[in-house]
């Protein structure tokens, strides 16, 4: 098999595509799960999955009051929402949203020129440093995420931008995984303590546990979507 919507060549040309991306996914994993070095490639997936709920809360006519980003990878994002079915949808949105940036990135953005990828996501940062994100972490983190894309357009190298993307994706796709399945657990041993699963419950009274595996299935689902873009294979 080989790598359907990259570059033949992807990284280097004389190691097939499918090894490339394979070997980088394990050593992610691997370089996520490094102790608290680990912890600042997870913030990845902890952005857009903050970022998804405050996308919702805007897109109901709520408000993003801050957004804080912590070095323990953990996250969170305050907003206020009048109706019942607009505070639903703010804690149902970020898991899934998270998923479905990784899809994008990995899938759809290699799509789009290097040039509008570099942009968009400088933007991104730029957004989430202006508009929300508050907590000392969070900001240091964003501003050397800022930095690194600037100084890449700065100096034209706009063609890193599909390499930056796939890493990021990957990133926020394997997280966005690892997370649902940490969240399940915790939903059967300690619902209390299953953050938007609970709030779900408190709203819905369905148990924290049925949540956390909606979660995990649509993670699960992007993760389908994104091997079979990428490789022409799909778990189901």
């Amino acid at each position: 098999m080989d790598i359907v919507n990259w570059p033949h060549t992807f990284l280097n040309e004389y190691v097939s595509p499918m090894v490339q991306m394979v070997t980088l996914w394990i050593l992610m994993c691997l370089l996520m799960r490094w102790g608290s070095g680990g912890m600042v490639f997870r913030v990845y997936n902890t952005l857009f999955h903050e970022l998804g709920h405050a996308v919702m809360s805007l897109a109901t006519s709520g408000k993003v009051h801050r957004i804080e980003l912590f070095s323990n990878a953990g996250g969170v994002a305050v907003t206020s929402n009048k109706t019942w079915i607009s505070r639903f949808l703010v804690s149902l949105a970020g898991y899934p949203f998270a998923a479905v940036i990784g899809w994008l990135m990995l899938t759809q953005a290699t799509m789009l020129s290097a040039q509008y990828l570099a942009y968009g996501i400088l933007g991104i940062y730029v957004l989430s440093l202006v508009l929300w994100v508050r907590n000392k972490y969070g900001i240091l983190w964003l501003l050397a995420n800022t930095a690194l894309v600037a100084v890449a357009i700065y100096f034209k190298q706009e063609q890193w931008a599909g390499v930056y993307f796939f890493i990021v994706g990957s990133f926020v796709l394997i997280e966005s995984i690892w997370s649902t399945l940490v969240l399940l657990y915790i939903a059967a041993e300690n619902p209390r303590e299953a953050g938007d699963a609970q709030n779900l419950r408190e709203l819905t009274y369905l148990p924290s546990v049925v949540w956390a595996l909606i979660f995990c299935l649509a993670s699960f689902y992007f993760l389908n979507l994104t091997l079979g873009a990428l490789i022409g294979w799909k778990l189901v």
